[in-house]
């Protein structure tokens, strides 16, 4: 049975792209253990998600999620709509946090884009901390403008160098008020492949967060999980 399996598989990624070479095992051990050791010498590793129907369709299989918060290298979960799943979107999303340890999931979501031809969207949301919510209005509007120019000089930042380093890449730089779930949700219902990024210290693993986690479960497009060291 796994040996049709994987025969099968091979065949469909030919008949896709003749040029590209596929080889095939079957391992008689933990997947999870199995896939994190050939992960060690991967530029990407590729998953699949759990689940079929409405309900079970929004669900993590423990192996994907095992397997996106150890591995060393990009894990790509493949999920989401047939137009994404076909690359018809035409678009890459890219979540940007915190860049202080680097922009390896930034260059990530580059290279993405431009072996695609697709525009890349460059996400940076901000919120007023619930304190700030309560002053005077003029205040309070000051103080809007303030996080906002601050997420958009981030934005500057982060996007600097890549920029000028894939400059036949289109870029939209879009800046959003609210929670990151809900604006990274949004926009991967329309793209091709979105990009987060994942700090790792040192074998304890990813820290995903309440972020990345929802966006693993629930995107509409395949997620492309980026460790960041610290």
């Amino acid at each position: 049975m796994s040996e049709h399996i994987v025969k099968a598989a091979a065949e469909r990624a030919h008949a896709r792209d003749p040029s590209v070479g596929v080889s095939t095992d079957v391992l008689p051990e933990d997947p999870e253990r199995a896939l994190l050791r050939e992960a060690h010498n991967a530029a990407v590793l590729v998953m699949g998600h759990r689940g079929r129907g409405t309900v079970t369709e929004l669900l993590l299989g423990s192996v994907s999620l095992a397997v996106a918060a150890q591995a060393y290298c990009p894990v790509v979960v493949v999920r989401g709509s047939d137009a994404s799943l076909a690359g018809k979107c035409g678009r890459v999303v890219l979540g940007i946090g915190n860049i202080e340890h680097g922009t390896t999931p930034i260059r990530f979501a580059f290279r993405e884009a431009q072996s695609r031809r697709s525009v890349l969207d460059a996400v940076r949301t901000w919120r007023c901390p619930a304190h700030e919510d309560t002053d005077p209005p003029l205040l309070a509007g000051t103080l809007a403008r303030h996080h906002e120019d601050q997420a958009a000089r981030l934005l500057d930042e982060a996007m600097r160098e890549p920029e000028r380093e894939y400059a036949d890449v289109e870029v939209r730089r879009i800046l959003v008020e609210g929670p990151a779930k809900e604006a990274l949700l949004q926009r991967a219902a329309h793209a091709d492949l979105l990009v987060i990024g994942a700090w790792r210290r040192g074998h304890i693993g990813l820290q995903f967060g309440q972020v990345n986690h929802a966006l693993l479960h629930a995107a509409d497009c395949p997620v492309a999980v980026v460790p960041q060291w610290r």
